[in-house]
């Protein structure tokens, strides 16, 4: 699992990195479903892949014990790693740096993990979205128009609807 990529906080200065913490949001309504959001890595084997037997034995080597305890060990060398907690239940679930240990801590609690917002729309309001993202964030002295990004973002919704990508 992905609590937060690497590649998004090695850019960050040191101060700001040391600032960064996972907190799980309060939960308003208990019946309301505790999720978090993730980004989850994982294998595939196309059903047409060539050399299907050895990409079975590479999915099950990358899913080992002793391959997530490399990658983990990997990753834990540098404190601002906290990108990684492995899936297997035999590694060590203390071994990452204590950020990402208190991460695990958070989504372990929840009953689904959910992708970004964004990977999880249709094509059509992905784009959409995106668009209004934009024209929102230019700068940060930019005047926000409100109005037409809700259009914006209705269009994108009803295109989705209309194609089938969002059911209603």
């Amino acid at each position: 699992m992905t609590l937060a990529p690497h590649f998004s906080l090695m850019q960050l200065p040191p101060a700001f990195i040391d600032e960064l913490d996972f907190f799980q949001f309060p939960q308003m309504d208990a019946t309301i479903p505790l999720d978090e959001v993730s980004l989850v890595v994982g294998y595939v084997i196309p059903a047409s892949a060539p050399n299907r037997p050895q990409a079975g034995a590479f999915v099950r080597f990358m899913g080992s014990t002793e391959e997530q305890e490399l990658q983990l060990n990997e990753v834990s060398e540098d404190e601002r790693n906290v990108w990684l907690i492995p899936a297997h239940h035999d590694v060590d679930r203390n071994a990452p740096p204590p950020a990402a240990v208190k991460g695990d801590h958070a989504v372990r609690n929840a009953n689904s993990i959910r992708p970004p917002l964004m990977f999880g729309l249709p094509a059509n309001m992905r784009e959409g979205f995106d668009q209004v993202l934009r024209r929102l964030f230019p700068t940060i002295s930019a005047r926000i128009q409100i109005a037409v990004s809700q259009s914006m973002l209705e269009e994108a919704r009803q295109a989705a609807i209309q194609k089938g990508e969002l059911p209603q």
